[in-house]
C-alpha cells in the first residue's frame, strides 16, 4: 500500500507559482490548474500504491515539479521525441510535457498499476502525443534510433540504462539524468558519451542534473558486474 499524502496545503496558482519559481520555472494560469489536478490525482492513488514518498504538498511541487521542469530550460529541451524511463508517477516526463507541449512523450514503467496512473493522468490533463510502454526498458527494442531525448530520475543500473538510450537515440541525442554529485562524477566517466558539467538542482546540496550527448560509432556501454 502506498503512503497516505497530506493535503497540508491547499494547491492554489499561488502556491504553484511560488515553489516552481526557484526553479527557473513560472506556469500560465491553465498549467497551474493542471497541475493542482495532477497533484490531486498522485495523492488520491498514492493512498493505494506507491507514487511517491512525499507527503507535503510543497514538497510534492517542489522536488517532483520544479525538479522536472527545471530540464527544460537546463537541457534545454523545446522539441523532439522524448522517453521517460522509470516514470513511476509521471516525473520527470509529464510535467515536461505539459511545459512543452510539442515534445512527443514515451512513458516508460514496468509496474502495472504505476503504468495504469500514467495512463490515467495523461488522460485527466487531456494530452496528446504521449504513450505509455508497461515493460521493462532493456525489453524495448522498438524506439531504436528514434529518441531525441531519453531522461530519468529513478535510477535502476546506470550502465544498462545508458546502453539503451545509446542504441535509442537519434546522432544527436541527449540523456538527461536527476543524480546525486557522488554518482554524476561516476556516470560522467562513462564511454559513448560527451558529458557536460553537472548543473545544480536549485534548493539542493548534492542533487545535480547531468547531461550527455550520444557519440556516434562509439562502443557500447559495458554493464559493470
Amino acid at each position: 500500500m502506498g503512503r497516505l499524502a497530506k493535503s497540508n496545503k491547499t494547491v492554489t496558482e499561488e502556491l504553484v507559482r511560488s515553489a516552481l519559481g526557484p526553479f527557473d520555472f513560472q506556469p500560465s494560469a491553465a498549467m497551474a490548474e493542471a497541475i493542482r489536478r495532477y497533484v490531486e490525482l498522485l495523492q488520491r492513488w498514492n493512498r493505494r500504491i506507491s507514487l511517491t514518498s512525499l507527503e507535503d504538498t510543497s514538497e510534492i511541487l517542489e522536488r517532483h515539479f520544479g525538479e522536472s521542469l527545471f530540464a527544460v530550460h537546463a537541457a534545454p529541451i523545446s522539441h523532439g521525441r522524448l522517453a521517460d524511463v522509470g516514470s513511476g508517477g509521471g516525473f520527470p516526463g509529464i510535467p515536461i510535457k505539459m511545459a512543452v507541449p510539442e515534445v512527443d512523450l514515451v512513458l516508460i514503467e514496468s509496474n502495472t498499476r504505476k503504468a495504469a496512473f500514467l495512463s490515467e493522468v495523461t488522460r485527466i490533463l487531456g494530452l496528446a502525443g504521449v504513450s505509455t510502454i508497461n515493460k521493462r526498458v532493456e525489453e524495448i527494442d522498438s524506439l531504436a534510433g528514434s529518441l531525441d531525448f531519453v531522461v530519468a530520475r529513478a535510477l535502476g543500473s546506470i550502465p544498462s540504462l545508458l546502453n539503451w538510450a545509446h542504441s535509442s537515440l537519434r546522432a544527436e541525442g541527449k540523456v538527461v539524468l536527476w543524480l546525486g554529485t557522488k554518482d554524476s562524477k561516476e556516470v560522467s566517466s562513462s564511454p559513448g558519451w560527451k558529458w557536460r558539467l553537472p548543473i545544480l538542482v536549485p534548493r539542493s546540496e548534492n542533487r545535480v542534473i547531468l547531461m550527455g550527448q550520444r557519440l556516434s560509432g562509439s562502443v557500447d556501454i559495458l554493464e559493470k558486474r
